[in-house]
């Protein structure tokens, strides 16, 4: 088929106005004839060909003209129709080849249709439409495939990497809720396990069988406190990120991993140090009094040592004791305001008014006036840190300073301890004393289950202060005759309210 643009209509359709059509000619049709051939001034001009039926040639003033197709009405429903094979240039013939063979060619085409009672126009026409369908429906496809492309790209763009979902958890500012020295700590160990191993991975397609294989040379190692830091790092980094809607997927691939350990007997044995023995008194005793008269090899800073003895009588983690601040205790009522947020601060993320006992009283009122808003001021410090920024002790210097002291420990039979031990010694003598499970939680400021957060707003104070007296007074009663209450007979223990009393010992030091 010649290519080519298709106009068509009745011959009426020319009859008039300035496309009037000169008188038909009939000839045949040659290069030479259609080059010569004069030109209308205005209009057209039709000339017929003889060799082939239907065939005709259409003049302009140009010196071009138009070879088309012209068929009856009898297929064309009553009208007569032109239908435009191709154009015809000067130098058809000279230049260039003949256009007239392949347009004689399609005459002949065309008049077979045209004789079978088709209208060749109409179907032209129609495959015309078929393949403008055709176009338009691959340009529709092609624009929602690209937006598919697109929408995949945004998409896969949009999925974080295990470094980018670290960085988020690990903002100060927009990230999870994180002491310093935790966030310290994690991004430490992010740093250097994760991120190299990991960071570039997409988070949502990590499994458990990568975590395996990550903490696999640390199992090897025998390193059980860090594995499971870091396995515990992993399942709250993904905690949080579907928390946040990070992730999409509901899959955390630390889940289970500690089951695994467990079965395999590779978690580490639950710190169990509390003191409980008269020799575990009398050594903490010795060790936190900076002004004994034969004190330990290396005398301990007074700040660590009155902020260790301040623990034991409150039973505050180290971070917390560490980081107090005299805005936080009111002189007056003798208790400490706890705050529920902050850098360091409670845990639990609850607030408490934890009463405060004689001997705690009495080491502030020591160190009130100390120009400081910290209770424990430390000219060492010059970074934020356990909740108290500049200036103040943090839970290092604490576990500093008893590492420190374990060569007098050792000397004197005592098992090393730790700040925290520290905190578990008030919970384990509170309760040999006889005080109240649901008393020392309180104290301890512990997470409350659903039901009792919900229903009791108690806040036992003066039960607290009662039984933290009692624990007091208790431990200075070891301290001062060497016996604990193991030692007692069981008749010799006067007791109120379930609490043990016991004789106040001389404070001060």
């Amino acid at each position: 088929m010649v290519a080519g643009a298709i106009r068509v209509g009745p011959q009426s359709g020319h009859s008039s106005g300035h496309h009037r059509t000169a008188a038909m000619a009939k000839t045949i049709l040659t290069d030479a004839y259609i080059r010569n051939r004069p030109r209308p001034a205005k209009g057209n001009a039709i000339d017929y060909d003889t060799e082939t039926k239907g065939l005709a040639v259409r003049f302009t003033k140009s010196a071009g003209a138009a070879l088309m197709f012209c068929y009856g009405s009898s297929v064309a429903g009553g009208s007569a129709r032109r239908m435009v094979l191709g154009p015809w240039s000067p130098a058809s013939g000279r230049s260039i080849a003949s256009v007239l063979p392949a347009m004689r060619k399609e005459a002949i085409r065309l008049a077979g249709i045209v004789a079978e009672g088709r209208d060749p126009y109409a179907e032209r026409k129609a495959e015309a439409e078929r393949l403008a369908a055709e176009r338009e429906a691959e340009r529709i496809e092609r624009e929602r495939a690209a937006a598919e492309a697109e929408a995949a790209r945004s998409a896969e763009e949009a999925r974080l990497t295990v470094s980018q979902l670290l960085a988020l958890y690990l903002d100060p500012e927009e990230g999870a809720t994180l002491t310093s020295d935790t966030l310290r700590r994690t991004r430490r160990r992010a740093n250097r396990y994760i991120v190299p191993a990991l960071g570039n991975r997409k988070a949502d397609t990590l499994e458990q069988g990568d975590v395996l294989n990550l903490i696999k040379p640390l199992r090897r190692a025998g390193k059980r406190s860090e594995v499971v830091h870091l396995v515990s790092l992993i399942s709250g980094l993904y905690t949080w990120g579907l928390t946040e809607r990070h992730l999409a997927k509901e899959k955390n691939p630390a889940g289970g991993i500690l089951a695994i350990l467990d079965k395999a007997d590779e978690l580490p044995e639950a710190r169990e140090r509390a003191l409980t023995t008269a020799a575990d008194f009398r050594a903490f005793w010795c060790i936190t009094d900076p002004f004994a008269e034969v004190p330990p090899a290396k005398r301990m800073n007074r700040d660590v040592a009155e902020c260790l003895r301040f623990m034991l009588y409150t039973g505050a983690r180290p971070s917390e004791a560490a980081g107090l601040r005299w805005v936080e205790v009111d002189m007056a009522a003798a208790v400490w305001n706890k705050p529920k947020q902050g850098e360091g601060r409670a845990k639990s993320k609850r607030g408490d008014t934890l009463p405060l006992v004689a001997p705690a009283m009495a080491i502030l009122r020591s160190r009130h006036g100390n120009a400081s808003d910290y209770v424990f001021p430390s000219g060492r410090s010059r970074r934020i840190a356990n909740g108290g920024g500049q200036g103040c002790l943090t839970a290092n210097r604490l576990a500093t300073g008893l590492r420190e002291a374990i060569p007098y420990l050792q000397s004197q039979g005592v098992e090393p301890f730790t700040p925290h031990d520290v905190r578990r010694t008030l919970a384990t003598g509170m309760n040999e004393i006889g005080v109240s499970s649901d008393v020392v939680e309180r104290t301890l400021n512990h997470a409350m289950g659903k039901l009792k957060k919900t229903y009791d707003k108690s806040r036992q104070t003066r039960i607290r202060r009662r039984a933290m007296t009692a624990w007091a007074d208790y431990f200075a009663e070891v301290v001062r005759t060497g016996k604990t209450i193991d030692d007692w007979e069981d008749d010799a223990l006067p007791q109120t309210d379930n609490v043990l009393q016991f004789p106040a010992m001389p404070r001060g030091r």
